[in-house]
């Protein structure tokens, strides 16, 4: 009897270790929190599974509307003990939704939570703002496009060892931004913009769409680089903007791009494309570097002012925005060897300006101050008359009825091309075709040199001399501009700054005129004034 009730406490203490053993494994998954948001819910949670009994891509996340109806499971797909997101989105603004949680743990399903969650209200207006307070916050954005923010705080993306923060643009042509965005005048700094193959727009907000807006930022130490060769629109807030810009300043930002394709590339200081509003917004000490072999379209504020692609919205303006210390170096160079009499191909131009590469938008009260040293060089021997350059220290060329009131450039022009069929270069503008330059004057500082090595004086306009004759009011450009007919001229030309000089050796060149007349600087804004007045005398 003694034996048997031995025997039967042994096999007890064996059971109670197995029970114990198996008490001893655990597996948890903790939910940190559950977010409700205007149109989203997030849920963060965190697993600890040190046995692994929890089976892998088990743990998954549901919504229910207010009918028990599953709107969407999402899962988490990696198990490690790091705190995980997942976020539904697209939902309603003040409604009820049940979250639940499961996992499978050792063959049995486990629920975490089951409780019901209302989304807010929270930015859905002006008076009840997204506050943004920190860089995640700053980030999520991308999951709401049509909400109001407002930034609380100066927010530096720097690592701990005082490197940029690598971030992809928020937004693209598919899911533009829609909101407002109201920086309150603090400042994002320290970020380098992913520009990879992947983002035709780059930027931080990438696309900006209609009706969006962006207000009172300042933008400090951001670096674009790019090799993209298709189609790239590239500028420090956004690639393209068909919203409303207001008192954004983009100061010691890097752009390079090194492209290799034959695509068309939209480089500005602050966006590459703009199609509506943009005042009282700067960008100064930026360099860029730029390299391109078919369409390139660079401003030191904004690349193309009215849009390709996308087209100039009714009302579109730009005004009180200005360019200090802007830094261009553009290479263009194409091997494509062509007739002209049956080309097929697209054109290849470079359209260069110290404030736009090429505008169809009025710009107004502007000024520029900027540095451009650039070449262009096209296949010897071919004929193709889409062979362009135009150089501008305010823009490159103006075209489609659009208007230059009451702006200033300040700059010095380093420019050589071999075997363009036409080339532009003027201190205020390269080129003008049915456009309005009226109170606006260039002004060139330093050592300019504008050369052209062309081989087209059979093929190229001769009436360029004799338009540039007829169109002007006596305060010349420097070099050789073309200016069609229809081209409004008033109170408008060029001006050397003391000690400046221009060595100009292009192919039909102009002289430098003997500036009769006097500029008048009565239109001028206070701060255009202010700037004119700094350069001519300097």
């Amino acid at each position: 009897m003694k034996k048997i009730r031995a025997i039967i406490l042994v096999l007890i203490g064996i059971v109670s270790l197995a029970i114990l053993a198996s008490c001893s494994k655990k597996a948890d998954v903790d939910i940190i929190k559950v977010t409700p948001m205007r149109t989203r819910i997030g849920v963060t949670l965190k697993v600890d599974d040190p046995d692994g009994l929890i089976t892998a891509d088990s743990i998954k996340a549901m919504i229910y509307n207010d009918d028990d109806e599953k709107l969407d499971t999402i899962r988490f797909d990696e198990l490690d003990e790091s705190e995980q997101t997942l976020t539904f989105d697209d939902l309603d603004e003040e409604t009820d939704y049940k979250i639940v949680v499961k996992a499978t743990v050792d063959d049995k399903s486990v629920t975490y939570y089951n409780k019901t969650v209302s989304t807010t209200n929270v930015g859905a207006s002006a008076d009840n703002p997204i506050v943004i307070k920190n860089t995640s916050e700053f980030l999520e954005i991308k999951y709401d496009d049509d909400a109001y923010y407002s930034l609380e705080a100066d927010l530096d993306f720097a690592d701990e060892a005082g490197n940029a923060t690598t971030i992809t643009p928020l937004f693209d042509a598919s899911t533009s931004f829609m909101g407002h965005f109201d920086g309150n005048g603090h400042t994002l700094s320290n970020i380098d913009i992913d520009t990879s193959s992947t983002y035709t727009y780059s930027g931080i907000f990438g696309y900006l769409g209609i009706g969006s807006s962006v207000s009172d930022l300042n933008i400090s130490n951001i670096t674009l680089s790019s090799t993209k060769g298709t189609y790239l629109y590239l500028g420090a807030l956004a690639g393209c903007n068909q919203g409303t810009i207001t008192n954004v300043h983009v100061t010691n930002a890097s752009i390079t791009h090194l492209g290799t394709g034959t695509s068309m590339q939209y480089i500005g200081g602050l966006v590459g494309v703009n199609c509506y509003i943009v005042e009282n917004s700067s960008v100064e000490g930026v360099t860029m570097t730029l390299r391109s072999r078919l369409q390139s379209v660079v401003g030191g504020f904004i690349g193309s002012n009215g849009g390709v692609t996308q087209n100039a919205l009714n009302g579109a303006y730009v005004s009180g925005c200005h360019v200090n210390g802007v830094d261009i170096t553009t290479t263009f160079v194409t091997t494509h060897v062509v007739d002209k009499e049956t080309a097929s191909n697209a054109d290849y131009i470079q359209y260069t300006g110290g404030f736009v590469g090429e505008s169809m938008i009025n710009i107004i009260d502007s000024y520029a101050d900027s540095k451009i040293t650039g070449s262009a060089t096209f296949s010897a021997g071919s004929v193709l008359d889409t062979y362009s350059v135009a150089v501008g220290g305010f823009a490159g060329r103006v075209v489609g009825a659009s208007s230059i009131l009451n702006c200033v450039a300040n700059s010095t022009l380093s420019y050589t091309t071999a075997d363009a069929y036409t080339f532009y270069a003027g201190a205020l503008v390269g080129a003008a075709y049915d456009a309005t330059i009226t109170n606006s004057l260039g002004i060139l500082s330093g050592e300019n040199m504008i050369v052209d090595s062309a081989d087209y004086s059979a093929d190229s306009d001769s009436e360029v001399v004799e338009q540039y004759a007829k169109n002007f009011d006596g305060i010349g450009f420097a070099g050789s501009i073309l200016i069609n007919p229809l081209t409004s001229i008033t109170n408008s030309g060029y001006a050397l700054a003391a000690g400046a000089t221009v060595d100009s050796t292009t192919e039909g060149a102009l002289a430098l005129a003997s500036a009769e007349a006097v500029f008048d600087t009565t239109g001028l804004s206070e701060a255009v004034l202010a700037f004119y007045n700094s350069k001519i005398s300097a």
